[in-house]
C-alpha cells in the first residue's frame, strides 16, 4: 500500500488522465521497456565471452565445437535468429530462453574440461560466484521467472493490466534480480548501484505518461483496441448465409467444432495424431498453418476464432488469452495496399488520435498480436505484399500469424515463412467421415432453419454410402441443406457424387427461374444456358487471375454480355440473375468500393467447370484454348479441373477418354504431381479411371505398405487396386463405415495380404460384421 501512495503522490497534479489509463501506461512500459534493460545487463553479464560482433549461433557453435544445421537450431533455439549478435530486439521471454540456454551450455562447457585446463573456452566468465562458492543459477532463473510471470499476467490478463500495485511489484522484483546478479558474477558494487539507479530513475520517469511514446500507444490500444475490431467484425461475422438461397443463420448457433490432424511435413501427410482445434495454439512455432480441401471449413473456423476473441470469459477460449489484439486480413482483397491500411481499417479512430497508423502499427508489435490470414490460396498481386508483411513483421516481435490455405498453396506459403525466418507448425483439417458427426453438424442447421426437427438428418441417412462419401466437407453438409429445402425430390435420385455437383447448378437455374417468374411466363430454359456460359467464362477468367472477389466496374463487363442475351427473351434486368448467382460485399468502414463474389469459391469453381465442360461438348477447341490460362496461372485453375474431369465422366466417359491426355497434362501443368494431389482427384472423381491409375501409381511409388481407416479410404484403395498393388494392405476401420459395394470391390481387386482390423463400437463387440466378412470369402 506504501508503493501506491508514493505513485499517487508524485503524479502530476494537472494531469487528467484516466486512473485506468495511467496504470495501464506505466505497467506496459515497465514490462516492455525498463525490465528488458536489466534482463539484457544480466545477459551480457554470462556472455562475457562472446565477442560483440559474433551472432549467438557463432559463440554457441565455438563452445559446442560444432555447427548447428538450419533445422537443429529451429529446434533447439527457435526463438532466436541464426544472426543475431546483440539481444536489443528480444523481448522478456526471448531473454529468459537465451539466459537459460546459455548458462546450461556454459556449466556443460567446464564440466567437460578440467581445471585450469587451457583449452577452456570459457576465460573470462567465473565458475565461482562473490562467495567463492561454485555458481549456482538457479535463485538467478528463479528471480527471472518473477520477472517473467509479471509481464506475462500483465500483458495477457486486462485486470492485471489495470492493478497499479503491479508497477511497485515489478520494481521490486527487478531489483531482486540485480541484487542476484551481483552474488553470481561478483559484480562490483559500484556497478550494481549503478544498475538500482537506472531502475529508479525510469521508473520515476513513467509517474509522467508522455503521449507521443510508443508504450501511450500500446496503453490506448490496450484499452480501445479490442472493442474497435470488435466493432468492426462482430456484426459482419455472426451472421452466415447459405449459399444457395441467401437464408441466415447465426454463426456461434450452428459453428461444428472441428478437429485437425498434426501434419510431421507435406510429403509425410498427416502423422494421426487427432486434436480439437484450440490446441493448434499450443504449437510453439510463431506461424500456425490450417490446411483443408475446398469446404473443408477453413474460413467458419477462422470466423468462429475472432467472435471467441470478443467474448472471452473465464473458462470460454482460454487458448486466445495469450493475444492482446487479433488483426483479420482476408487475402481475396484487392483493395488493400499496406499492413497501415490494414491497421487503419481496424482501429480508423485510433490512428487519427495518435496521429498516423504508423504509429499504431509500430506499438501493434509490441504488443502480443495475432494476425488472422484467410485464404492465401486466393492471394493476388494486391494482397501478396500485404501478406509478405505481416510475416516479415512478425519474425522479429511478439506477434503470431494463423493463416489457412489450400494443400496445394501450403509449400508456397511455407518457404515465404522459411525465407523470413518465421518457423511454422501445419494442422489439416480432419473431415467428418463419421456418419454421426455429419449429423450432429447438420442438426444445428435444422435447428437455426426452423426446420422440423430429424426432417433434414432422415433425408441424409437414406443417401447411399458411395454419395456420402462426398458429404465429408461442411460446404457440401451446408448446399444439402439448400437442396433439401428448394429440391428435396432430386435427393433420393443421387447415385454417384457427380449426380450432386449437377444439381446444384440445376437449383442455381430453378432459382432464378423463380425470380424470373414475376416478370415473365415464357420458357427461359435456353436463355439460362447461355447466361449460365456467361457466368461460366467470367468465373474461370476470374480463377485464372486468383480472384474471387469483383468490383463493381468488373461486375458491368459481365452486365453487359447478359443484357443481349436477356432482350431475345424477356426484358428484365441482369441484376435478377446475378443477385441470385453473387453476393455483395459493403466495405466495413461505410468507405471504398463495393465488391462481389460468389457464394463459396468452390461453387465459382464449379460455374467455370461447366463453361469447360460445355465447350468441350463442341468439340472444337482444345483445353489449351479454352483455358486461354499462362503457365503461371494454371495453379488457379487446378480444383476447377478436377470438376471438369468430373462433369465429363458424368455426361460423356467416351469424350473424357479422348481428351484425357489434355487433361492429364493441364492437371500436371496446375501441379497435379504427387499422391496426395492425385488423390484429392480422385476422392471428388471415385469412379474415373483415368484418374485412379495416375493416383495408384503415385501412392505405390511413395509407400509399399498402404493404409485404411475410414469408408471414403476404402472407395479410393479400391479405384486404385486395379492398377498398382502394395506388398501389405492394411485396413483398420469400423464396420459400418465402407460401402458394400466398394468393400466388395476392394476385396476383389486385391491381390495379396490384408490386415484386417474391425473397430466394433464399445458394446458391440459380438457383432456379425457379415457385410465386411461375407465378400472375404474365399479370397
Amino acid at each position: 500500500m506504501d508503493g501506491q501512495s508514493v505513485q499517487a503522490s508524485s503524479r502530476p497534479a494537472g494531469d487528467h488522465i484516466a486512473d485506468e489509463i495511467y496504470a495501464i501506461y506505466r505497467n506496459i512500459a515497465g514490462v516492455l521497456h525498463v525490465a528488458p534493460k536489466v534482463i539484457r545487463f544480466v545477459v551480457s553479464k554470462e556472455c562475457v565471452d562472446k565477442k560483440s560482433n559474433e551472432s549467438y549461433k557463432k559463440y554457441i557453435e565455438r563452445l559446442k565445437g560444432k555447427e548447428f544445421s538450419k533445422t537443429e537450431w529451429k529446434r533447439q533455439f527457435g526463438m532466436i535468429s541464426e544472426d543475431l549478435s546483440h539481444p536489443d530486439d528480444l523481448d522478456i521471454t526471448g531473454l529468459f530462453c537465451l539466459l537459460e540456454k546459455l548458462s546450461r551450455l556454459h556449466d556443460e562447457c567446464w564440466r567437460s574440461v578440467k581445471p585450469g585446463d587451457k583449452k577452456c573456452p570459457l576465460e573470462k566468465l567465473s565458475r565461482s560466484d562473490k562467495n567463492g562458492l561454485p555458481r549456482e543459477l538457479e535463485k538467478l532463473l528463479d528471480k527471472l521467472r518473477k520477472v517473467k510471470e509479471l509481464r506475462n499476467k500483465i500483458m495477457h490478463e486486462f485486470e492485471v493490466t489495470l492493478a497499479p500495485q503491479k508497477f511497485s511489484d515489478l520494481k521490486t522484483a527487478l531489483l531482486e534480480l540485480i541484487e542476484e546478479a551481483e552474488r553470481v558474477y561478483s559484480l562490483p558494487q559500484s556497478e550494481v548501484e549503478d544498475q538500482k539507479k537506472n531502475v529508479h530513475d525510469d521508473f520515476e520517469s513513467l509517474q509522467t505518461p508522455d503521449k507521443k511514446s510508443i508504450y501511450h500507444w500500446c496503453t490506448r490500444l490496450a484499452m480501445s483496441g479490442k472493442l474497435a475490431v470488435k466493432n468492426l467484425w462482430k456484426t459482419k461475422l455472426t451472421e452466415e448465409t447459405l449459399p444457395l438461397d441467401n437464408s441466415i443463420v447465426q454463426r456461434p448457433e450452428v459453428f461444428h467444432s472441428l478437429d485437425v490432424m498434426v501434419r510431421r511435413s507435406r510429403r509425410d501427410g498427416p502423422d494421426g495424431h487427432v486434436l480439437p482445434y484450440p490446441d493448434i495454439f499450443k504449437a510453439p512455432e510463431k506461424a500456425i498453418i490450417v490446411s483443408g480441401v475446398a469446404g473443408a471449413g477453413k474460413t467458419t473456423l477462422l470466423k468462429n476464432i475472432v467472435l471467441q476473441f470478443f467474448e472471452l470469459q473465464e473458462g470460454n477460449a482460454d487458448y486466445l488469452r495469450q493475444f492482446n489484439q487479433l488483426i483479420l486480413f482476408e487475402c481475396r482483397d484487392r483493395t488493400t495496399e499496406s499492413l497501415a491500411d490494414v491497421i487503419e481499417q481496424h482501429f480508423k479512430d485510433l490512428c487519427r488520435e495518435l496521429e498516423g497508423k504508423q504509429n499504431l502499427l509500430d506499438a501493434l508489435f509490441l504488443l502480443h498480436a495475432l494476425f488472422v490470414i484467410d485464404g492465401y490460396d486466393e492471394v493476388n498481386n494486391v494482397s501478396t505484399n500485404v501478406v509478405s508483411e505481416i510475416i516479415k513483421k512478425t519474425s522479429s516481435s511478439n506477434c503470431r500469424v494463423l493463416i489457412t490455405t489450400r494443400p496445394h498453396s501450403a509449400r508456397k506459403l511455407e518457404m515465404l515463412l522459411t525465407t523470413n525466418d518465421v518457423n511454422s507448425t501445419e494442422f489439416e483439417i480432419k473431415p467428418l467421415t463419421e456418419l454421426a458427426e455429419q449429423l450432429e453438424f447438420l442438426t444445428r442447421y435444422e435447428k437455426s432453419l426452423g426446420i422440423k426437427q430429424g426432417e433434414m438428418t432422415e433425408s441424409f441417412k437414406t443417401l447411399n454410402k458411395d454419395v456420402r462419401i462426398l458429404f465429408t466437407e461442411p460446404i457440401n453438409l451446408i448446399l444439402f441443406c439448400d437442396m433439401h429445402k428448394h429440391m428435396p425430390e432430386t435427393i433420393s435420385s443421387w447415385e454417384k457424387p457427380g449426380d450432386v455437383a449437377t444439381d446444384i447448378l440445376r437449383l442455381y437455374k430453378k432459382l432464378v427461374t423463380l425470380k424470373l417468374a414475376d416478370v415473365t411466363h415464357l420458357e427461359c430454359e435456353v436463355m439460362l444456358d447461355d447466361l449460365f456460359v456467361v457466368i461460366g467464362k467470367a468465373a474461370l477468367e476470374f480463377i485464372r487471375e486468383n480472384a474471387v472477389t469483383f468490383s463493381e466496374k468488373e461486375l458491368l463487363q459481365v452486365k453487359r454480355k447478359c443484357i443481349p442475351i436477356l432482350k431475345n427473351t424477356v426484358e428484365c434486368s441482369s441484376e435478377i440473375i446475378l443477385s441470385v448467382v453473387l453476393k455483395v460485399n459493403r466495405p466495413l468502414s461505410g468507405a471504398g468500393e463495393t465488391t462481389y463474389t460468389f457464394h463459396h469459391k468452390s461453387i465459382q469453381e464449379m460455374f467455370a467447370a461447366e463453361f469447360i465442360v460445355q465447350r468441350i461438348l463442341e468439340d472444337k477447341d482444345t483445353l489449351k484454348s479454352i483455358l486461354d490460362a499462362e503457365p503461371e496461372e494454371m495453379s488457379s485453375v487446378r480444383e476447377v479441373l478436377q470438376y471438369v474431369v468430373q462433369g465429363l465422366s458424368r455426361c460423356k466417359p467416351r469424350l473424357l477418354k479422348k481428351r484425357w491426355p489434355e487433361l492429364k497434362k493441364a492437371l500436371t501443368d496446375a501441379g497435379v504431381v504427387s499422391f496426395a494431389d492425385w488423390q484429392e482427384c480422385l476422392r471428388i472423381c471415385p469412379d474415373v479411371e483415368q484418374v485412379a491409375k495416375p493416383a495408384a501409381l503415385s501412392k505405390l511409388k511413395e509407400n509399399k505398405t498402404w493404409h485404411v481407416g475410414t469408408g471414403r479410404e476404402v472407395a479410393l484403395v479400391a479405384a486404385m487396386l486395379p492398377y498398382a498393388q502394395p506388398d501389405l494392405l492394411e485396413v483398420k476401420i469400423k464396420p459400418d463405415d465402407p460401402s458394400k459395394r466398394r468393400w466388395a470391390e476392394l476385396v476383389k481387386r486385391r491381390v495379396g495380404r490384408v490386415h484386417l482390423v474391425l473397430q466394433n463400437p464399445g458394446g458391440d463387440e459380438y457383432k456379425s460384421n457379415d457385410d465386411i466378412l461375407l465378400p472375404m470369402l474365399g479370397t
